[in-house]
């Protein structure tokens, strides 16, 4: 049999990465990409990188927006990257989890421990079987300490987009810059 040749796949987070962080919120109209990120999409496309955005929602279990809010979201930020002469995105996948509880209209099935909430892998899994990227070599782009906990777990490059959430005392020990 053939051997499928491996792809060149960067992983970019959401808020506070691609685009302002948006708290939590999944807000259209607060919809702003980050310039620097715009620049590094340019080159990644360029250069025929595979890119996938990778992003905890965990807004979605404390009852703050829906899935379809998120899926909403997604969809106007491919559209405007279109807008902005780039491609669409590869994919998008989100973790809708988050195990605290007692915020008011919590979705109690999703108030779990899971495998898909940065900086575990389970969401990069997922992208891996959709897309056929067993022996593909990974890059993160992310703004804070999990996104680098999860480049870890990959083995995987990271590059550090610095943001409001970004924890630099951790990562300048780490003589990790921006």
């Amino acid at each position: 049999s053939k051997m499928k040749k491996p792809y060149k796949v960067a992983l970019l987070d959401r808020d506070g990465t691609l685009i302002e962080d948006q708290g939590n919120e999944n807000k259209i109209n607060k919809l702003k990409f980050k310039e620097q990120s715009l620049d590094i999409l340019s080159y990644l496309q360029e250069n025929y990188y595979k890119i996938f955005l990778i992003s905890n929602q965990p807004g979605i279990a404390k009852g703050f927006f829906s899935f379809k809010d998120v899926e909403r979201f997604h969809s106007e930020l491919q559209h405007q990257l279109i807008k902005k002469g780039f491609e669409p995105l590869d994919g998008i996948y989100f973790c809708p989890h988050h195990p605290e509880t007692g915020h008011k209209g919590e979705i109690k099935k999703l108030k779990v421990v899971c495998d898909c909430r940065k900086p575990n892998i389970g969401l990069v899994e997922e992208i891996k079987r959709d897309h056929d990227l067993r022996n593909s070599q990974f890059i993160v782009f992310g703004d804070t300490f999990s996104d680098y906990e999860l480049s870890l777990k990959l083995n995987a490059n990271f590059y550090l987009i610095k943001s409001e959430l970004t924890e630099m005392e951790k990562f300048l020990k780490l003589n990790i810059k921006p």
